[in-house]
């Protein structure tokens, strides 16, 4: 008989920004086309997630740069597996996921590099 123990952190990050990032602090990583304002987003790592090391290393953004008011959301993390979520709907148009370098394994190894994921919002009228 086996058992599974699964730990999960719910974290809701509502974050002021204070640091202004240059314009090409965050490489372009990937996108999502036509995704519904309530939908989250899931994001797999090759290794599990050191949970401690996500609240201050994701957040959103409309704001290409990283510079602009910062979306509310939620981050929930399971071993590799680490959702996002708004706190209320993602709004309407480009919105921005980033990932700062300082995220890091349970044995401590960084991830390097700051990424940036590009969402695009459909609007609700799609949504009838």
């Amino acid at each position: 008989l086996m058992f599974l123990l699964m730990i999960i952190l719910s974290i809701n990050v509502s974050a002021e920004n204070n640091v202004k990032y240059e314009e090409d602090y965050f490489l372009l990583s990937g996108e999502i086309y036509n995704l519904r304002n309530d939908r989250g987003i899931e994001m797999y790592f090759d290794a599990s997630v050191n949970l401690t090391s996500l609240e201050n290393n994701i957040f959103v953004s409309s704001d290409d740069s990283g510079n602009g008011n910062r979306i509310d959301i939620y981050i929930r993390a399971n071993s590799n597996l680490v959702s996002l979520s708004p706190m209320y709907v993602w709004p309407e148009g480009e919105v921005y996921i980033f990932v700062k370098e300082d995220i890091c394994d349970v044995n401590g190894n960084r991830l390097g590099q700051n990424l940036k994921y590009k969402l695009n919002i459909r609007g609700s009228v799609y949504d009838k």
